[in-house]
């Protein structure tokens, strides 16, 4: 059993504090963590407890820097667990803090999955290449066909191909030229495949755009 023998507030943008002991190391924590626990000067400090206070302190921490983090634009949920992990804190506390953040609406999948395909389709991928991205960033195969299903249009994804292509077609006119017709056809069907876009959105796209 330890006793607490001085509370020194520490310079710095953020106050925190050094909790002294009398029979082990002091350790730090926020103004916030102080005020919650009611620590002052005198008081008795079990192992027990001080863990209890260092983990509140550390989920403290992963908060803020998860709200730090999808302060810049929206996240996933995946997104934000891995960000927390790659700050070092653990996988128990960073998944807390994520469905904490979840339960009160600052992260919310659907409609991060919503927002980001809106934006993919802007910049003219196709469906594919959107599920693709949207696995990376950790959005289960149900919602995100059921986005993909809502939001990307059969007639529009193939004026986002042709309009694509098009623009390909003048911006490597002297690479293209190079080649005979058939090498020309495949490069492009090519380019609109990494692009996302089906075989037959590729292949019509190009017989359209590429005739003799």
């Amino acid at each position: 059993m330890a006793v607490i023998t001085k509370i020194q507030l520490l310079r710095g943008r953020r106050p925190r504090y050094r909790i002294s002991l009398d029979s082990s190391g002091p350790f730090e924590i926020s103004d916030w963590t102080l005020g919650k626990c009611g620590l002052r000067t005198g008081d008795e400090m079990t192992a027990e407890k001080k863990s209890e206070i260092l983990i509140s302190e550390s989920e403290l921490a992963a908060k803020n820097c998860a709200v730090n983090f999808i302060s810049y634009r929206p996240r996933s949920s995946e997104e934000t667990l891995m960000h927390l992990v790659r700050k070092g804190f653990e996988n128990p506390i960073a998944c807390r803090v994520v469905e904490q953040l979840q339960a009160i609406g600052m992260i919310d999948d659907r409609t991060f999955a919503r927002m980001f395909t809106r934006d993919q389709i802007r910049r003219k991928a196709g469906r594919n290449l959107i599920r693709q991205k949207l696995y990376l960033k950790g959005i289960d195969r149900r919602m995100t066909d059921g986005v993909l299903d809502d939001l990307v249009r059969p007639e529009e994804e193939q004026e986002s191909a042709r309009a694509l292509a098009a623009r390909r077609l003048v911006l490597a006119k002297k690479s293209l030229g190079a080649l005979d017709h058939e090498k020309r056809k495949k490069r492009m069907y090519d380019f609109l495949i990494r692009r996302g876009f089906s075989f037959e959105i590729a292949q019509q796209t190009v017989q359209q755009l590429m005739k003799k």
